[in-house]
């Protein structure tokens, strides 16, 4: 069975060069944990998009503990989580 893809829009300041970098850094220790499939940076409205087959609310908990200085706000866009 597929898993629904997941999306979590980061609001981060990435025209600061060390938050670009600390924020690269994290994601990408979390991308094979959490099965994150593409990190999409858009300086000009200064957001990281993630999309992926992972638990948002999972991810999102993981990013405020590892980033919470860096990260302005998380949006979740879809929400199909189902804990076991």
């Amino acid at each position: 069975m597929a898993e629904k893809k997941s999306t979590i829009i980061l609001k981060v300041d990435l025209h600061c060069h060390k938050c670009k970098k600390k924020i690269n850094s994290i994601l990408c220790k979390l991308q094979d944990r959490y099965n994150i499939e593409t990190i999409d940076y858009d300086e000009k409205k200064n957001t990281v998009t993630l999309t992926g087959p992972f638990c948002p609310h999972r991810l999102a908990k993981k990013l405020c503990c590892k980033a919470c200085k860096l990260i302005r706000e998380i949006e979740i866009v879809d929400k199909p989580c189902r804990d076991k």
